[in-house]
């Protein structure tokens, strides 16, 4: 697996210089977005910073997502759950999404 706290713009990078890397990864949890919160952007409340800081990347990782599980933690879940229960909600994440 991978955690991404941050832009993606490496990962985005790994996936340009050699994309079938990732078909090797369980999957990819990625911290970014915004679904019913305000952003985290001083210039655009609306915006969240890890996706507004390289939308592109974003962009060609979210374009990938037939090589990887990917599982988005957008900013609303990190507003109203510490970090440090992350392991207790990908957790819930990943048999919510197994079910369905």
């Amino acid at each position: 697996d991978i955690i991404a706290l941050g832009p993606l713009t490496n990962i985005a990078l790994a996936l340009k210089l050699d994309a079938h890397t990732f078909s090797l990864v369980n999957s990819l949890w990625i911290m970014g977005g915004a679904m019913y919160a305000q952003g985290n952007v001083a210039e655009n409340r609306m915006s969240e910073y890890n996706f507004a800081n390289d939308a592109e990347a974003a962009k060609i990782v979210l374009d990938h997502s037939h090589l990887v599980k990917i599982m988005i933690v957008p900013i609303d879940v990190m507003k109203r759950y510490p970090l440090s229960r992350m392991n207790e909600i990908m957790g819930t994440m990943t048999r919510q999404r197994e079910t369905h």
